[in-house]
């Protein structure tokens, strides 16, 4: 510190002063607010640690460790804050404590986690041992922000839960997700009401919205699952079409299954090679197949 070079230390004070790492890996023990403990040395006062991850040494792997602490991430990639403390610089964060896990939560930024065999990343940081309940799901809220998304990115398959901007994947339930890439799994809905749409983004190619979040790279076939009380509803800028089962309509390249009530935005509504009966409810509004249209011209 300031020059000097001090050994056999066992405790240091900063005055709300950064700690700095070195080039090999360190563990950080995140000991109350504004302290941690690495290296033996137990520091009080820190406010924030840049870990110093070699650039030349890519299998260098800082880590926190939570000691069961809550923690957010940052408005950067590699960034955490936990007990008053800036975390920089870190490849990896463990959330187990002796007396409960901690929990991750979103930063006021946009926001990446990445669902994969390996586990689970957020903002390229490894995350281990969250809290989890009785079926063993931990809950991440990504937080809200004002600019950009936040975004999930899984190789496992993804369920609705009936609540906007919430998708559950691979035993974790995230929260205030906007974009949702499933590398070719499959969706399904809740067993609440749910709600999906299809319509042309911003480069004039199809989308696909259910609860509010932008899907991409799915399934084409989509369950939307029973629900108790309500109607599973697809509303569609495209034509539709009908298939030979109840509650199951496709459109624009999409199949739906489960599906109490569907949208159209003045369109043509294409029935099968089977019978079917189609019902007068309305204005541009016709019920077959235990589906309610509505915008059919």
């Amino acid at each position: 510190s300031s020059g000097y070079l001090f050994q056999g230390i066992e405790e240091t004070v900063l005055a709300d002063g950064t700690l700095t790492g070195t080039a090999a890996a360190e563990t950080f023990t995140v000991a109350g607010s504004k302290a941690v403990g690495v290296n033996a040395i137990d520091f009080t006062g820190v406010t924030t640690v840049v870990a110093g991850t070699a650039t030349t040494a890519t299998d260098v792997t800082d880590t926190v460790d939570t000691d069961g602490t809550d923690a957010a991430l940052d408005v950067a990639n590699n960034q955490l804050v936990a007990s008053d403390i800036t975390f920089k610089e870190i490849e990896k964060a463990d959330f187990a404590g002796d007396n409960g896990n901690g929990t991750l939560t979103g930063s006021a930024d946009s926001d990446s986690f990445v669902v994969n065999a390996d586990g689970l990343k957020a903002n390229e940081i490894v995350i281990t041992g969250l809290k989890t309940n009785a079926d063993g799901i931990a809950t991440i809220n990504a937080s809200g922000n004002t600019n950009g998304f936040d975004t999930l990115n899984t190789d496992f398959d993804a369920t609705l839960t009936g609540e906007s901007n919430e998708v559950a994947s691979s035993n974790y339930l995230f929260q205030g997700i906007e974009t949702a890439s499933l590398n070719g799994k499959t969706l399904t809905g809740s067993a609440a009401v749910d709600e999906f749409g299809l319509s042309l983004d911003s480069d004039n190619a199809v989308q696909l919205i259910a609860n509010a979040i932008v899907f991409k790279a799915l399934n084409t076939t989509i369950d939307a699952s029973g629900n108790t009380g309500g109607n599973d509803k697809l509303t569609s800028d495209f034509d539709a079409s009908l298939t030979s089962e109840n509650n199951e309509v496709s459109s624009s390249g999409y199949l739906f299954q489960g599906i109490e009530e569907t949208v159209l935005a003045d369109g043509t509504l294409t029935g099968t090679a089977a019978a079917e009966t189609f019902t007068v409810a309305g204005s541009k509004a016709v019920g077959v197949n235990a589906i309610d249209f509505t915008g059919v011209t």
